[in-house]
């Protein structure tokens, strides 16, 4: 038999130029990015494991996907701006499982988003609790105005919203809300916004049983726009992270790869070599029935892993053919 490298045809190379991660606490897949301490879900359709038919798959490693609910066959992923959700304001949203709240000192939400051309009054990004005035955690737009606003209900009550006054237009920005040690902030594109900051609620409820993007778990108006990159964490990030963020939601460029046709020679472990156009790319084999028989370094090298046997035309490793 005849051995080529033609193996790596079953496996995906999943890739990202994004800036370097920072030690994960959650498992999160290779090349999502964003800050992994303390993530609780991530979402991004782009990623290729992002998306599932109609469910949003969660990427950081925890399982906690989100099931799709389209309203006029929407939303739907879109590939423009890097990749999205696409919501066109007809109702359609999706909603997270259950969840238990881990034990935390504050909140961080960050997501790269676009509020369309129609505001609708008090159109949603996330809107999470057990229903309206419950233990709600919401972020959105302030009646039919340019206002951004979060609040954080504990039990029944709220301290009112956390806004940033005019600072929603017809553009995508990158956001990020923390809430947490008596304060609220806002950032847009990695610059504060905050209008005010005392804020002195979090959530108290063991666990969350409507969790909303795109939906108000009140009766207020649909999202008419995009959500792409959507992080939560159990934690306030900090200046370091939120740049990462920020920078992964911006960098839509995908590195263009080249080799791994050629042909391996037998009783060797190198099989190939990817090469890569852009410094901060990952690599990783993700898929593939036989995907566990190689591996992959930053380099873009391609090993045979020590067991099966190496190619041998004499013996050769019937696994393989």
């Amino acid at each position: 038999m005849r051995f080529k490298t033609s193996i790596l045809a079953v496996g995906v190379l999943a890739f990202s130029t994004l800036t370097s991660i920072v030690p994960a606490t959650a498992v999160a897949l290779d090349g999502v990015g964003v800050s992994t301490n303390g993530l609780q879900f991530f979402y991004d359709v782009n990623n290729p494991a992002g998306i599932d038919v109609n469910t949003l798959k969660d990427l950081s490693g925890n399982n906690r996907d989100a099931a799709v609910t389209q309203v006029s066959s929407q939303p739907v992923k879109s590939t423009s701006n890097g990749g999205h959700l696409s919501f066109n304001g007809s109702g359609g949203y999706a909603t997270v499982g259950a969840y238990s709240f881990p034990t935390y000192t504050g909140i961080t939400v960050s997501f790269y988003a676009n509020f369309g051309t129609s505001a609708g009054t008090f159109e949603r990004i996330i809107d999470f609790g057990n229903r309206d005035a419950n233990n709600n955690l919401e972020i959105g737009r302030i009646g039919t105005g340019s206002d951004f606003f979060a609040e954080a209900w504990t039990g029944t009550y709220s301290p009112g919203w956390c806004r940033a006054n005019g600072s929603i237009d017809s553009n995508w920005h990158f956001w990020v809300v923390t809430i947490g040690g008596g304060y609220c902030n806002i950032y847009k594109d990695n610059v504060q916004v905050t209008t005010n900051f005392a804020y002195n609620s979090l959530p108290t409820a063991d666990t969350w049983n409507k969790m909303y993007i795109g939906k108000s778990n009140w009766a207020d108006a649909a999202f008419e726009g995009g959500i792409a990159e959507l992080a939560f964490y159990n934690r306030v990030i900090d200046s370091n992270e939120r740049a990462q963020n920020y920078n992964a939601a911006l960098d839509q460029t995908s590195p263009i790869l080249n080799g791994g046709a050629n042909s391996a020679n037998e009783n060797q472990n190198l099989a190939t070599q990817i090469t890569f156009d852009q410094v901060g790319t990952t690599l990783s084999i993700v898929g593939g029935v036989d995907s566990d028989k190689l591996s992959i370094n930053s380099s873009g090298y391609v090993y045979f892993t020590a067991n099966p046997n190496l190619p041998n035309y004499e013996n050769p490793y019937r696994d393989w053919e």
